[in-house]
């Protein structure tokens, strides 16, 4: 559940970003930071030197500045800053109150600031660099570089991150080192060049930050940096609170050759999870470094959930309260509509995925994209009967039932034919093509849910006190209702309540099998597919005889959305694995709590 939390509230986020950009898009998009490049190079005697390339778009404001806490072990040296190429001039006594003039074309530091004049407004590269003595980390196992290198609350947050860690001493590689990142969504890796590398994949926002954890062999570099009483091994497992990674995955001990086979097995696509894990992933790493703070801020979690589940309560428990109450017809144009509140309403991620693959394999059916058929294919001992789909159109569908059609053509033979065991073994070595899948159905149906009103916009912000049970509920929702949103929510229950008792309400006058198909597709969605066709046989026993799903027994659609769903959750686990296990793949949005360097903060003023 914290994982939808994140994604809606991201979602929402980047909605109420577009909204005020069409409204007023100064306000908005005044200043920029298209990019940050940051390269490390670790030197032999254990420091960095560090070279920041910040490409931005600027139209006010005074000054740049990044913070920066080092530890007491730590010095910088080696500062410079220039822009396009040109150097600016040394300030010994940085004030972040001079004017525009005075500030520009000159650099300093404001306490753990380092800070730079804007100059001029425009586009610009600024080259930020700085040297780090006692860089590397020496811990009671092993050495390392525990680094936040974006801050979170950056502000404008990047549209996009790259870092670079290389050395003057030796290359990096998978026998020695392991890697993992955090704050964003993006990728690391050790490439052939011995470099580590970690590139984000999508615009951060001003929850991200950009944590590097890399391991090196022990005693590698000399450094004044070294935590005797901690392993390397207790700060990964520190790491990986509130994160993607699985702690119970990671062997300190794994082969180059194991990671490889973690990830090698299935051919997994190591690129980022869904996942993802801002807000909680910040309280995890924060309670970290403060238990107290950390307890309270738990006690407070839960006391917000309460109050959130007595107005947006679970599927199970809205069962409950609609028990007898019936909605006789779609509440919405198409089930896809309606995603976003049955996301909300599923805890289980993993049963929602289910539901609408095997949704979206009904929808391609009924709409003619896709045929399935049963034919004897030869097993390994005998022949057997599989259903074999068959692919009937060359376009697409304009609901997000597409990407699961154009995952089924790059299976296909010339024929269009898609066998289960091929299509299968496509999926697990290309699982991420499902979190696109995802990532549509949530996008199409907040797009729907915004549109028509259902989705609350603009809460307004109140003192603590003056907040009622019901504005905890609206804030911690990933989908706040408006009161057309509740009723919708309501309505889509009772939907199922009706489908579920369909022939104990006398319902003998709704004879047309199109319709009847066409609730088929709810219920596929509803994860209960087998009890529905069961309520139509008894009306009308010839019913899958005639349905357009009569090419095969009924079982066969949500055998695939089971199939899919496993491949899936196969190619994922592999890929956890490996990455859990420092073997590069992708970020995590969370974790990395108890990193050094970040201050928090930054950006234009």
């Amino acid at each position: 559940m914290v994982k939808k939390h994140q994604k809606a509230i991201t979602l929402l986020i980047a909605f109420g970003a577009l909204l005020l950009f069409w409204v007023n898009p100064q306000s908005v998009f005044a200043n920029e930071i298209n990019a940050i490049d940051v390269n490390v190079q670790l030197q032999a005697d254990g420091s960095a030197l560090i070279t920041e390339k910040w490409d931005m778009s600027i139209d006010q404001g005074t000054e740049v500045y990044k913070g920066l806490n080092l530890e007491d072990v730590q010095e910088i040296s080696d500062y410079t800053v220039s822009m396009d190429g040109q150097a600016f001039t040394y300030n010994d006594s940085w004030n972040i109150d001079d004017s525009f003039d005075q500030k520009a074309g000159t650099y300093g530091q404001n306490t753990n600031e380092l800070n730079w004049g804007i100059t001029s407004y425009g586009n610009h590269v600024y080259t930020v660099s700085y040297k780090i003595s006692n860089f590397i980390t020496q811990t009671s196992t092993d050495q390392m570089v525990y680094w936040q290198f974006i801050n979170s609350d950056l502000s404008p947050a990047p549209q996009s991150v790259t870092v670079n860690i290389s050395s003057d001493t030796q290359k990096m590689n998978y026998e020695d080192n392991r890697i993992w990142g955090f704050g964003f969504e993006g990728k690391v890796d050790i490439n052939d060049e011995g470099v580590v590398t970690a590139v984000s994949s999508a615009p951060l926002t001003e929850e991200n930050y950009v944590t590097i954890l890399l391991r090196i062999p022990n005693a590698s570099y000399p450094t004044a940096f070294v935590i005797e009483d901690r392993s390397f091994d207790s700060f990964v497992e520190q790491a990986f609170e509130g994160s993607s990674y699985n702690y119970e995955d990671y062997d300190p001990n794994a082969t180059y050759e194991d990671l490889q086979e973690m990830d090698g097995a299935t051919g997994a696509d190591t690129s980022i999870p869904t996942s993802t894990k801002i807000i909680f992933g910040t309280i995890a790493a924060g309670a970290i470094g403060a238990l107290g703070a950390g307890t309270f801020a738990f006690g407070k979690y839960l006391s917000q959930q309460k109050k959130y589940r007595a107005y947006y309560p679970s599927l199970k428990e809205m069962e409950k309260r609609t028990d007898g109450q019936y909605y006789r017809q779609a509440p919405t144009e198409n089930v896809f509509q309606t995603y976003a509140i049955m996301d909300q309403l599923i805890d289980s991620d993993d049963d929602l995925r289910q539901n609408y693959i095997t949704a979206s394999i009904l929808y391609l059916v009924k709409h003619g994209y896709i045929a399935i058929r049963e034919e004897e294919v030869k097993g390994l001992l005998r022949k057997q009967d599989q259903a074999i789909i068959y692919i009937q159109k060359a376009d697409d569908p304009d609901v997000p039932a597409a990407n699961l059609l154009q995952l089924m053509r790059h299976v296909a033979d010339k024929n269009g034919r898609v066998t289960q065991s091929g299509f299968a073994k496509y999926v697990e070595k290309n699982y991420k093509q499902i979190e696109v899948f995802e990532r549509e159905l949530t996008d199409y149906s907040m797009h729907y849910l915004q549109m028509n009103g259902f989705v609350a916009q603009g809460i307004k912000a109140k003192s603590a006190k003056e907040k009622t049970d019901f504005d905890i509920a609206q804030e911690v929702a990933d989908v706040p209702y408006t009161e057309k949103g509740f009723e919708l929510r309501d309505n889509l229950v009772k939907f199922k309540n009706y489908l579920k008792d369909f022939s104990l309400l006398n319902e003998r006058s709704t004879t047309e099998v199109a319709l009847w198909d066409e609730l088929m597709i709810y219920a596929g969605a509803f994860g209960i597919a087998d009890e529905v066709e069961a309520e139509f046989k008894k009306i009308y026993p010839e019913y899958t005889e005639v349905s357009t799903y009569s090419n095969v027994p009924f079982f066969y659609y949500a055998y695939f959305g089971s199939m899919m769903n496993r491949s899936y959750s196969d190619g994922h686990t592999a890929a956890t694995a490996a990455a859990s296990s420092g073997g590069g793949g992708f970020s995590s949005l969370g974790g990395g709590g108890g990193s050094f360097g970040g201050g928090g903060g930054g950006g234009i003023r």
